[in-house]
């Protein structure tokens, strides 16, 4: 099993319409819980920054356009939730790090998900992992 070590930018809906993959609670904290995700495909973009102030709003207006039909086809694809944020840390003090944001693709789009058209849009097929959630 491989331990994927996330922050989470849980984007909270409180709507039957927003779809999400199931997952399991390992271990519930205070401030967070410990998930464990099945193995699925997700819709993901990438930076590096100083900081994820900077540049959150960029990585996810960059996930909405492909969901709002910024993909080969045009096609609208659903909200889901959660919405994961990976920090890479840089090599040192004062370093860039590398952020990846990605949304969880629907099941009707898991097994033929439409192609981004947008270069830094990239589709994931995450193995199983885990993540701190809060």
């Amino acid at each position: 099993m491989k331990i994927f070590l996330a922050l989470l930018s849980f984007v909270a809906f409180v709507s039957a319409a927003i779809q999400s993959p199931t997952y399991e609670v390992l271990e519930t904290r205070t401030d967070y819980e410990i998930r464990r995700y099945p193995q699925k495909k997700w819709v993901a973009t990438s930076v590096d920054s100083f900081g994820y102030e900077e540049v959150r709003g960029t990585l996810f207006n960059t996930l909405f356009n492909y969901i709002d039909g910024g993909n080969e086809g045009g096609v609208t694809v659903p909200m889901t939730a959660p919405v994961t944020t990976l920090v890479i840390p840089g090599e040192g003090p004062n370093c860039k790090q590398t952020f990846t944001m990605a949304f969880y693709v629907p099941e009707e789009f898991q097994e033929n998900p439409p192609v981004p058209t947008n270069p830094a849009v990239f589709i994931e097929d995450r193995p199983e992992f885990e993540l701190y959630s809060r």
